[in-house]
Order: structure tokens, then C-alpha cells, then sequence
């Protein structure tokens, strides 16, 4: 009887004894628990407080650390106002994992995702990095452990499933991708030595 039930979810941290917004199934935006408030710092990152939420630290000298009024969770998001008054939470991701491109926010981590789902021959593994760019601010470039028709073919794949600010506009032919134990992306920022060639192979 269980397997038919729906999986909803949840945005949700150790700081707010677990849950703190649910996502309905086919809905973008979150509904906040009524026991959480909900506000956006000046740089847009989601605030919480409300009687579920720890009330501090301890530090390692066993003194208590008193989290304040509000709760930085360092996530970026927006809030929407709702027909019935309510509001609903957006979230784009972690403070360190957000580029904005063309003034668009881009999520790495989610285009991370979706380029680990591609399969194309010949690529033993793929990050995407942030990279500095004159005229967009930043921009996204393919590091990838493959030959260089595949990433090239990798790269190709994955511009023709995102948004145009989500493009990837570079790739680069490297010998490894740094990740921890539980395959995360060490570090967002380039490191390859190696050319770094246009999506239509000129050379940078």
C-alpha cells in the first residue's frame, strides 16, 4: 500500500528541525510551514526564524552562541506572494554555487545534475566550471576527461537542453575532475592547464 503513495519534496535543514517548506509534486515554489517566517537578506538569501529553530551554538570551548532574531542559510531564493496571502519560497541554491550570466541566475549544482545524466561515448567524466567573461561577467566552461570529439560532442548535447544563458561556451580536455568521496565537485573554479577551446574549436 505504501508504494502508490506520492514522494513530496522538502526544503529542509538540521537548524529548522528538519523541514522548513514542501514542494508539491509538479510546483516550482515552496509552501513554508506555518510555524517558519520566511525573509530575504539585502543579498537575497533566505532568512528564517520562528520557535522550531535552534536557538545557537556551542562552541568548542562549550560556550553558547545565541543565533539571533533571524537564521542566514546562505541559500539564494525569492518569495512570491500567493491568491490566498500566503507566500511561496523559491530557491535557486547555495550562495557559493549561484553565477549570474546575462543577468540571469544560474544554479551550477542543478546543471551539474544534468550533465551527469548525459552519456556520450568516449567521456570518462565532465564538471562544469565558472569562468570570467568580458561581457556576461562570468560564463560556463566543460572540463572534461575524454577525447576531443566526445567532449566536444558532450558539450553539443548539453547546450541543446538548457536555456541560452545556461549554455556551456568552452570546453577543456583535462586528465581528472576533482571530487570528494560522495562525487562532489571540490572546486567550481578552473584549474586546467590545458587549452581552452571555443564551442565552435577556436582556441581561447
Amino acid at each position: 500500500e505504501f508504494q502508490e503513495q506520492p514522494i513530496w519534496q522538502t526544503y529542509a535543514m538540521t537548524e529548522a528541525c528538519s523541514t522548513v517548506a514542501i514542494q508539491r509534486p509538479g510546483v516550482v515554489r515552496f509552501d513554508r510551514l506555518n510555524c517558519i517566517n520566511i525573509r530575504l537578506s539585502i543579498d537575497e538569501e533566505i532568512e528564517l526564524s520562528g520557535p522550531s529553530l535552534f536557538s545557537g551554538y556551542i562552541s568548542e570551548d562549550g560556550e553558547s552562541i545565541d543565533r539571533g532574531d533571524w537564521y542566514n542559510t546562505h541559500d539564494i531564493g525569492a518569495i512570491h506572494a500567493t491568491i490566498d496571502g500566503s507566500m511561496a519560497l523559491e530557491i535557486f541554491g547555495r550562495r557559493d554555487g549561484i553565477a549570474k550570466i546575462l543577468g540571469e541566475k544560474v544554479s551550477i549544482g542543478s546543471l551539474q545534475a544534468k550533465l551527469d545524466a548525459l552519456r556520450v561515448e568516449g567521456v570518462i567524466d565532465a564538471a562544469i566550471y565558472l569562468d570570467r567573461d568580458i561581457r556576461n561577467g562570468q560564463t560556463l566552461i566543460l572540463h572534461a576527461v575524454a577525447t576531443e570529439p566526445s567532449a566536444k560532442a558532450l558539450l553539443e548535447k548539453f547546450n541543446a537542453s538548457v536555456a541560452p544563458f545556461e549554455r556551456l561556451k568552452a570546453y577543456a580536455l583535462v586528465d581528472k575532475i576533482s571530487r570528494s568521496t560522495n562525487g562532489k565537485i571540490i572546486s567550481q573554479n578552473p584549474t586546467a592547464d590545458q587549452p581552452v577551446f571555443l564551442a565552435t574549436r577556436n582556441p581561447l
